[in-house]
Formats: structure tokens, sequence, C-alpha cells
């Protein structure tokens, strides 16, 4: 049943690599995206977003690529994505997005991170660490509750937030934002009452003497889609990737950056009946041929895949059967296939005709986001 055995030498790997799986980056799409927004966008500013190790596409090489392409910051998630970036070379301006610990002052300062602030700790924290190494005043952006309903002033304590901090000389208040919830649907309703509040805020920080110069809201969604919201500065993210965060959304031309590929590495014929993977969930219900790839959920080829997601091989799509393991999938080729060890499949992009995030996420009923950051950086990037 098996030809494992007397199966052919694989083919040589392009590019050299020691799995047979890798993720292909395309930075040049990447530059060309970010052209493509800057161009689109009404802001002076674009903050490039790198959370997330880049959505899986490789944050310094992508951050790099995103300030080249006239990004004038870069927009992170933790103190630790931020540090990252400037142990890669990086001295552009870096803002981290989400609340950090107070015992963080130190390496914020010291690596030279513009904060989220909304609290009264933080604010302390850094300027003490300010005031004890004779720095200059440090950055921060104040964060602003609009709706999200999550971290940030809430409008009844804007005022008071903004007559204490204006006693804290060791702080510069570079910038104010706060974040969209709804801004991807079609109804604009709670976006524009959010846009209200933050302005009303604004306006309240304002009248206490804090008069931030660079005012942001916009995410990919309202960067694409509502330029009346770009103020002085647009936070792109997932559109920085190649895609538009709503199919009633237009990208404006921007294209996907990534491929997943791998090289088949084992094919054998199976009789009807025959059950694969763990669980035995899925049974051949004819004669037919199944190969084997070495890439599985523990590099982001989510589970959920399993007999419901589709790959891309010799100019066709072929489905993913049986359980996605933590290290391998299964393909069932079908009766008659001529498919071989060593040739090349493609998971995600890459080709006309591969399925892209979009696919992955309606196949496992989740959102292109999530898909595109739970790749795992075990996959070696390829960058093109």
């Amino acid at each position: 049943m098996t030809t494992a055995w007397k199966t052919k030498p694989e083919a040589p790997v392009t590019p050299p690599n020691l799995r047979g799986a890798w993720a292909a980056v395309n930075l040049e799409q990447i530059r060309e995206n970010i052209r493509i927004l800057d161009a689109h966008s009404k802001a002076k500013r674009l903050c490039a977003i790198v959370k997330a190790d880049a959505y899986g596409h490789g944050a310094p090489a992508v951050g790099k690529a995103a300030l080249e392409a006239g990004a004038d910051r870069l927009g992170v998630a933790t103190i630790l994505e931020g540090v990252e970036l400037r142990k890669s070379g990086i001295t552009a301006p870096i803002l981290v997005l989400s609340e950090v610990p107070v015992s963080s002052a130190p390496v914020l300062v010291e690596y030279d991170l513009t904060p989220a602030l909304f609290t009264q700790g933080l604010a302390d924290a850094i300027a003490n660490v300010v005031r004890a190494t004779m720095q200059d005043p440090h950055p921060v952006h104040l964060k602003l509750e609009t709706g999200m309903g999550r971290v940030g002033l809430v409008p009844e304590e804007v005022a008071d937030a903004a007559e204490y901090l204006s006693h804290l000389p060791e702080l510069r208040f570079e910038g104010v934002f706060s974040h969209f919830a709804c801004a991807d649907e079609a109804d604009l309703t709670s976006t524009h009452r959010q846009h209200e509040i933050f302005m009303s805020s604004l306006s309240a920080l304002r009248k206490a003497g804090i008069d931030p110069e660079i005012v942001h809201i916009a995410n990919s969604a309202a960067t694409l889609a509502l330029p009346e919201y770009h103020h002085d500065m647009v936070r792109p993210g997932l559109s920085i990737y190649g895609y538009s965060p709503a199919p009633h959304i237009d990208g404006l031309g921007i294209k996907p950056c990534m491929a997943i590929t791998g090289l088949v590495n084992l094919v054998k014929a199976v009789p009807k009946g025959t059950s694969v993977s763990y669980g035995h969930t899925w049974t051949a219900k004819n004669d037919t041929v199944i190969a084997s790839l070495p890439i599985g959920y523990a590099d982001g080829v989510r589970r959920a895949l399993s007999s419901t997601g589709e790959v891309w091989l010799n100019g066709r799509r072929v489905p993913i059967v049986g359980r996605v393991c933590m290290d391998q999938l299964l393909l069932d080729l079908g009766p008659n296939a001529e498919d071989a060890v060593g040739d090349q499949v493609w998971l995600l992009g890459g080709t006309d005709g591969a399925p892209d995030a979009d696919d992955w996420a309606q196949w496992a009923d989740t959102i292109s986001w999530e898909i595109l950051a739970g790749l795992g950086n075990r996959l070696e990037r390829v960058l093109t």
C-alpha cells in the first residue's frame, strides 16, 4: 500500500531549507502597500503597526521596509516587541499601544519607547525615571476610552487627569489617541459616536493646557474608508499586509505579502475505508492517493482546517483531510494523482488560485487578523 520505502529522493529545496516548509515574505509588496496607504491618507504621518511579529511576517524586516516606504514610526503592543525593534537597529519613534506595567518605566525610557498613558501610576513612574536619570522629557501618547470598552481615560476623568499631568514637566505629551471598535462595519453609527466622544475629550484636554501635536484614531478600516477621521496620523495594521478589514471596504490595490509553502514528503495509495490521522475523523470513501506535508498547527496551520481547508498543488485545489497534526498534515490527491514527493504545495498565497488568509478565516470560523498573527515563529521566514 505505501510507497514510502521506494520513494524517489526529495527534490532540492529552493530556497535552502532544512525542513521542507517555509513562509516567503515579499518586502517590496510591504513597501508598495505602505506607499498606497500613505498616498491615500490625509494625514501627515503614518504609524505602521508591526505588533505580533508584524502579523506573523517578521517585525524587524517589515518595520525597516515600512519606514523605507514612508512610514514615520512603528506601533507595537508590548515593550518586548519595541525592544526587539531597537536591538535590530531601528531608531524611528516606536509607539507601545497597550498598557504596560509601572515597573517597566525604566525600560521604556532606556529604549526610548513611547507608551500609551492613561494611569497616574505610570505617569509618576516615568517622571521619576526621567528625573533620576536627568533625561529630556519623555514622549507619551494619552489614550482616551471612547467606546471600545477597554482601557483609556473615560470622558469624566479627562479634566482631572489633565490637571494632574500638567504638573509633570518630565513628560512630553506628543500625542492623544483612541481606537475604533466598529469602523469595519457597514453601519458606522457607533463609529461616528466614538469620534464625537474623542473630539469632546480632546477639547477638554486642550482647555486644561495639554495640546498634543499628533491626534490619531484611524485603524486600517478608517484609513481606507474614513478620510475625515485621519487627523494627524493613521495607524494601519492589517492593510499593510495586503488584506482589507471587510469585504465592503476597497483595498485600493493592496496585496498580500506572504506565502506559506511546503514540499510533499510522502505520497501513498490507500484503499477505500482507510482512516487517517488522529481520531480517525476522516475515512477514504474510495481508493485514493494521500500526500503528507511537514507543517502543522504548531506553525499556525489551524487545527480547524482539518477536513475543511484546501491547498494548491500542481494547478488545482486539493483538500486537507483528517486532523491537522502539530507538525504534519495530510492531503487527498484523488485516485489518479500523479503528484510526487518534492512537489511544491501552496497553503496560503504565492500563486493564483491558492487560498489566502480570508479563506483560512472562513474555514476556521475566525478572522484574518488571527490567522496571520497565529503563524508560528518556527516556520522559517524567507525574505524576497
